[in-house]
């Protein structure tokens, strides 16, 4: 009989669709390459399952760019049974002292246990002769070494204000070092970063990790400086709730779906909502270096245009930190558990590669949207494992889930362009009016042929361009149809809209242009 878990994590609920048509199946990441990676136990489901995982990923990731390609592999286990496997050892084990991390891991199709360096080869056999008892099949587990640290800094001495993610500034955005000290206003915490700044419950605020405050889990009066600056106290902590009871053999814990809180912003203190901080590069993945603090003056800032709830394994993702500045990586681990210092127990955080150090607790973790500006805001980075080289983070689904509704992204305040176009030999040419206060326009295709079945799987980013964009790499168009889309009988189409947008804002997105293919 097939094992199958009591209930399903909102985070795994894509592989449990993807279960509930194609039974075999053991979930989906995307590889380095782009290529989308299925895992069927049974290889006769596997035509079944690339072309079921799809609609699931556009239904689920909406945010998700569209796969290269769609592969299979086969799967020793079915998602259910790794669900049933890492439920019980939740609930059974994972109050053992040492026991720092736990995940389906979709990537390898096991279970992984994180264990403590120090008690790595006790703790192992240990863990397992509780496995063998619970009856969870030892071959579906897999032990790592884990040195977990959460990536709160030491406060450091006052930096001189300048153009850097350390420095005192006028106007709060996210990405930006802030010191956090206890109710009294006296003694230093630690130094984080501000993830996001947000509306909330009527206030205006920032968005960071819960442990930067004076307790985790708790409003307990700490206030915020902003840099390293004693004389500059910018907001207090507001809202961080105290979770739930969570009994995990043998202790009861205190559990959270993610380390975050917000900021209350004090009077007199500005701040951009929906803008991080820009630096001039980007580092890779661990274990490459930190990258710039600098800040970039001639394009200072990523816009939030929207929320996910949270990412694929396998997606690219970047942060802005004020100790490492802006890095990028991939995600790894879509559903880990953590026990954290002083028995907080998170549940479901996101793991990835992006590169991290002390002091980029808070930091945002996005997902460009469009070029390398507009971004998607996906959670709050709050620590770090060393032995692994892997920074986690809290999804922005679990963020809302524990503090609730909070308005993020930048908001739409340029006008929505209006597109035209003709053909030019062949070639699909769009047009547009210049937008008061735009600087740079935005440009997706769409392209299918009735006649082959063949497209591009739904809309993707060209780049950007000032008042015309000539596309040479469109298939061959021979009418311009404005807003009708051709049908079937006309073999197929070309599809365009863009948004207008400038270095702090955005439009909307324009209405969508087409061409017909030429036979």
């Amino acid at each position: 009989m097939q094992l199958r878990p009591a209930t399903v994590r909102p985070e795994e609920q894509a592989f449990a669709d993807l279960a509930d048509r194609v039974p075999s199946s053991a979930g989906f990441y995307v590889d380095q390459a782009g290529r989308l990676t299925v895992w069927v136990h049974d290889t006769s489901e596997a035509a079944q399952a690339r072309s079921v995982v799809s609609g699931v990923l556009a239904s689920r990731f909406p945010t998700q760019r569209p796969a290269v390609q769609t592969v299979t592999r086969r799967a020793d286990y079915t998602f259910w049974q790794l669900a049933a496997f890492r439920d019980k050892v939740f609930d059974n084990v994972f109050g053992v002292e040492g026991l720092i991390t736990l995940d389906l891991n979709e990537q390898t199709n096991r279970v992984v246990i994180g264990i403590d360096r120090a008690r790595f080869p006790f703790l192992r056999n240990e863990i397992t002769r509780k496995l063998v008892e619970l009856e969870v099949d030892t071959n579906a587990v897999v032990f790592r070494e884990s040195h977990l640290a959460l990536s709160t800094g030491r406060v450091g001495r006052a930096r001189t204000p300048g153009a850097n993610l350390q420095s005192s500034l006028d106007t709060l955005v996210g990405g930006v070092l802030f010191t956090s000290r206890d109710s009294a206003d006296v003694a230093a915490l630690g130094t984080c970063t501000i993830g996001a700044i947000v509306d909330y419950s009527g206030s205006r605020g920032f968005l960071t990790a819960s442990h930067c405050s004076q307790t985790e889990f708790s409003v307990d009066g700490a206030v915020a400086h902003q840099a390293s600056n004693a004389d500059h106290r910018v907001a207090f902590e507001s809202a961080d709730p105290s979770g739930y009871t969570c009994v995990i053999y043998p202790f009861q814990r205190a559990c959270r779906g993610s380390d975050a809180s917000i900021f209350a912003l004090d009077a007199g203190i500005y701040s951009s909502r929906g803008l991080i901080a820009k630096t001039t590069y980007a580092s890779g993945q661990w274990p490459y270096g930190p990258g710039s603090s600098t800040w970039d003056t001639s394009d200072p800032y990523f816009i939030i245009t929207g929320t996910a709830n949270s990412f694929v394994s396998g997606a690219l993702i970047e942060k802005v930190g004020s100790r490492t500045g802006w890095t990028w990586g991939y995600v790894i681990d879509t559903c880990v558990d953590i026990d954290q210092p002083g028995g907080h127990k998170i549940t479901c955080a996101e793991s990835s590669s992006i590169g991290s150090n002390h002091g980029d607790s808070g930091s945002p973790v996005f997902q460009p949207a469009s070029g390398d500006v507009e971004v998607t805001l996906g959670g709050v980075l709050f620590a770090l494992d060393s032995t692994l080289q892997a920074s986690y983070f809290s999804p922005w689904g679990r963020i809302v889930s524990d503090l609730g509704s909070m308005s993020v992204s930048r908001g739409i305040s340029l006008s929505t362009p209006s597109l035209g176009g003709y053909v030019s030999s062949n070639s699909p040419v769009i047009t547009w009016s210049s937008v008061s206060g735009a600087t740079r326009y935005h440009i997706y295709r769409d392209w299918y042929n009735y006649d082959t079945g063949t497209g591009s799987n739904g809309f993707q980013y060209l780049g950007t361009g000032s008042s015309a964009y000539l596309d040479l790499s469109a298939p061959a168009v021979n009418l311009y149809t404005g807003g009708t889309k051709p049908g079937i009988h006309d073999h197929g189409y070309v599809s365009y809209y863009i948004f207008a947008a400038n270095i702090t804002d955005f439009s909307a997105n324009s209405s969508f242009v087409y061409f017909r293919l030429k036979p």
